[in-house]
């Protein structure tokens, strides 16, 4: 369990005393509230082990999109504050397996490590050694002469394999709460990402004017991308496979080839019909092929017009 839990708060509100104190052990990140890790990770331990095995295999509880099973508690988390926190609880066969192997071969490496520093004198031990072995010394104190397994915490850590939390103060389900995460998380990634496809390495511009408004719409395309980006992955998580015409750069590519020409009789028409591959991406964004012919049919119109007005 040892980088299982995310504790994210939406929206919420710093009681007043932790933050005249400056001791607040809320982490700011945007419009979330991250709680740090080692204040409240022995409190998310303990309403995980409440609940373990109520909601696991449940069908009611399975998430398919994100092959997890989740459950949700409401609880007041902090002393003198009313407001109760509502706890979303979830569990993963695949991330259990992997988390399990990871505990095992920690162990094995710690284990040969000590058997290495035995009948040796060491330095002491940091906390990871002595929270999964108990450490016999020679009366000198110094030179261990023996490492136990504390069975009971690698057991509990075996456990808690595949499980996590994420905390919010606004009500909502399990199911709601990791879609919100997951999908804020892509996000995330994604504005923190290197935007060298914009050219935020090179600005060329001759003045702050120009380069507030290059940075301006740079942000604009950056939110335009963003949002394409989350409507094809939903498409393609619909559909059940990935194609490579479904990223954004190959999308926007695939849809540039529909265009207006105009023809003999002086009317802008659509080049070519729509294919299917332009019709599955324009899907991912609600459009049809006939909202393309309408639209069409209406620059058409404009075009004509403009010319018979000259």
């Amino acid at each position: 369990m040892n980088e299982n839990f995310l504790k994210y708060f939406p929206d919420v509100n710093i009681p007043e005393e932790m933050d005249r104190s400056g001791r607040s052990p809320y982490l700011n990140i945007g419009p979330y509230v991250v709680l740090q890790k080692m204040i409240r990770e022995s409190e998310i331990r303990e309403i995980i082990l409440e609940n373990m095995g109520s909601f696991e295999t449940k069908r009611n509880r399975y998430n398919e999109r994100f092959d997890v099973y989740g459950t949700t508690i409401e609880r007041q988390l902090f002393d003198g504050e009313e407001q109760k926190r509502f706890i979303h609880i979830f569990y993963s066969d695949g991330r259990a397996y992997g988390e399990k192997q990871e505990i095992k071969q920690r162990g094995k490496r710690l284990k040969a490590y000590l058997n290495q520093c035995v009948g040796r004198e060491c330095e002491s031990f940091g906390p990871e050694i002595q929270k999964y072995f108990y450490l016999h010394y020679e009366n000198d104190g110094r030179t261990p002469k023996l490492a136990e397994e504390n069975t009971k915490a690698i057991e509990e850590e075996l456990s808690l394999a595949g499980y996590f939390a994420i905390v919010s103060s606004d009500r909502m389900t399990a199911k709601e709460a990791i879609e919100r995460y997951k999908s804020r998380n892509a996000s995330e990634k994604l504005f923190r990402a290197d935007q060298s496809y914009l050219g935020n390495r090179s600005m060329r511009v001759g003045s702050d004017a120009a380069l507030s408004t290059k940075i301006f719409i740079q942000f604009l395309a950056l939110i335009l991308r963003c949002r394409i980006y989350t409507d094809l992955k939903d498409k393609c998580e619909a559909m059940g496979k990935r194609p490579n015409d479904m990223t954004v750069p190959a999308a926007l590519k695939e849809l540039e080839k529909i265009v207006m020409i105009r023809h003999l009789d002086g009317i802008y028409r659509l080049d070519h019909a729509i294919t299917k591959t332009q019709k599955t991406i324009l899907d991912s964004f609600g459009l049809t092929e006939a909202n393309v012919r309408y639209q069409a049919q209406e620059i058409g119109k404009i075009l004509q017009e403009t010319e018979e007005a000259r």
